[in-house]
């Protein structure tokens, strides 16, 4: 797992975020943490670094071109990160987020390791779709390339290359790990399980038990199409349109929400600082003085969740203490969380029947 730099900033410094990785899921999987020396974080830099060593995490320090024009290049970041892994014959795949995902270890690794040693280029995550690329996954939720998809970017960007994809130039403003895999035909795929419900995400626990989804968030799920369903010489990424001739538009992926829209074998949340990883970490767990099941105990998990702008940040919301029913969605999904060891094709929407053979 690489952990790039968060554009959200806060809560606090960096390097409490990292502490908590470290304390929790970080403990279960490889993780490497992404540093700059650029001067507007060259302290915030030096604090994660410690933290990361203290929690026996890898410090990866990204060359300056990741911050050449004075902003830190997620693209620029993630070339890199990608390299540097192909070149450990050690790694099959590599999970890409950043310091405000939780991940649910486990699950990540289990839904991985159920697709096998594939001959063909991987791109799972939470589908969006943007002006930019297309249908491409979040970094926010975290998206996984196996082995062979990094060998494929690897080559792709070698500037050697003569024959390579115009969308896979490196040097263009425009550069984006989906369009460059989109050349090779390989393109996000759908991960929800057979109900719907996704497993990697953009919101933390409690947003997503209440639906309190922002409307960007929506519209970008609702123009995601199936790359593999769409017509011969339909445009690449492009949101939904009806076709000519008056054919029916094509389907739009259904937003999930609430308890329904999280998957039981969920892989990762996202806008989750360090004291809310550590509580849902235990809790997930069941090393958590609350212990489940959590129905009927919300006001225990009230009572241990954080709360205020200083432990969330601005982005995640608090417990919903003053509202009995939001809370017991926030337990019901809490409840719903399993940990796997097995094979989550078996329930995976989309193409999950062919996968599986």
């Amino acid at each position: 797992v690489v952990v790039s730099l968060s554009p959200v900033r806060g809560p606090g410094p960096r390097a409490t975020r990292i502490e908590g990785i470290g304390a929790t899921w970080g403990q279960r999987l490889r993780v490497a943490v992404l540093l700059t020396d650029a001067s507007a974080a060259k302290e915030d830099a030096a604090l994660s670094e410690a933290a990361a060593r203290r929690a026996g995490l890898e410090a990866w320090r990204v060359p300056p071109s990741v911050t050449a024009d004075g902003k830190y290049s997620q693209f620029l970041a993630l070339k890199f990160a990608v390299e540097r892994a192909v070149r450990d014959a050690s790694v099959r795949w590599l999970f890409w987020c950043n310091d405000h995902t939780f991940v649910v270890a486990e699950n990540l690794a289990a839904f991985v390791r159920s697709y096998g040693d594939v001959s063909e280029p991987l791109y799972l995550g939470s589908r969006l779709w943007g002006p930019c690329c297309g249908v491409f996954n979040s970094g926010a939720a975290g998206f996984a390339l196996n082995r062979r998809a990094l060998e494929t970017l690897v080559r792709a960007w070698d500037p050697q290359q003569k024959k390579a994809p115009r969308a896979c130039d490196a040097t263009s403003r425009k550069a984006h790990v989906a369009t460059c895999l989109a050349a090779f035909e390989c393109h996000a795929r759908d991960t929800r399980d057979a109900q719907g419900a996704e497993r990697f995400h953009v919101y933390g626990p409690v947003r997503l038990a209440t639906g309190a989804l922002d409307q960007w968030y929506i519209d970008k799920k609702r123009r995601v199409v199936d790359e593999s369903q769409r017509p011969s010489g339909g445009k690449q990424g492009a949101p939904p349109h009806p076709r000519a001739g008056g054919a029916p538009e094509e389907e739009a992926v259904v937003v999930a929400t609430g308890v329904a829209g999280v998957a039981a074998d969920v892989v990762s949340f996202h806008y989750v600082a360090a004291e809310e990883a550590r509580l849902v970490d235990a809790l997930i767990h069941a090393s958590h003085s609350v212990a489940p099941p959590y129905a009927g105990k919300t006001t225990l998990l009230g009572d241990a969740w954080p709360s205020g702008l200083a432990s969330l940040g601005g982005y995640a919301h608090p417990f919903p203490t003053r509202s009995p029913p939001r809370a017991a969605l926030v337990a019901a999904l809490l409840d719903k969380i399993r940990l796997t060891s097995g094979d989550p094709r078996e329930t995976t929407a989309g193409d999950g029947a062919s996968r599986a053979s």
